[in-house]
Formats: structure tokens, C-alpha cells, sequence
């Protein structure tokens, strides 16, 4: 039994100011922990297409796209507890 879906919020101006302030989220970071410019880059753009991909497709289920964040997550997880335990 599935459960009914919340409503679509289309606010833009909501989106926006959400990707300004990831953005700044990631400058920060990059900043504090001295990132090279080109990872930054890719946070930076990484976040536009993200929130672009999420505004044209806030209609759909995006079960593909789930799957593709789950697999990134535990591959950055995976390299997080390998350079844990494999330190020197």
C-alpha cells in the first residue's frame, strides 16, 4: 500500500536561494580545509546541475537517481573507512 504524495513545492526563488547557500556551504569548507580549486569547482558544479536535475524533474519518481546517490554514498563511505583503518 503506497502512501499518497506530498505536494510538489514550485517555488524557484526557494530553489535558488537553497543552491546559493550549499554553495557557500562548500566555499567555506574548500576554504577551512585548504580543497584544490578544480574539487571545488566540481562541488560548485555539481550543485547547480544537481539542483537544476531536481527543479525540471520535481514532477517524477526518480528511483534511478536514488539508486545513483546511494551507490555514491557508499563508495565515499568505503574511502572514508579505508583511509581510516589503512593510515600511515
Amino acid at each position: 500500500m503506497s502512501q499518497p504524495r506530498s505536494p510538489i513545492e514550485d517555488s524557484l526563488s526557494f530553489r535558488t536561494i537553497t543552491a546559493a547557500m550549499a554553495m557557500v556551504g562548500i566555499l567555506a569548507a574548500s576554504q577551512l580545509a585548504n580543497t584544490p580549486p578544480g574539487l571545488t569547482l566540481f562541488g560548485i558544479a555539481g550543485t547547480i546541475i544537481g539542483s537544476f536535475v531536481s527543479y525540471t524533474r520535481r514532477h517524477k519518481r526518480n528511483t534511478w537517481i536514488k539508486w545513483a546517490i546511494i551507490l555514491g554514498i557508499l563508495i565515499v563511505f568505503a574511502s572514508f573507512i579505508e583511509e581510516i583503518l589503512f593510515y600511515e
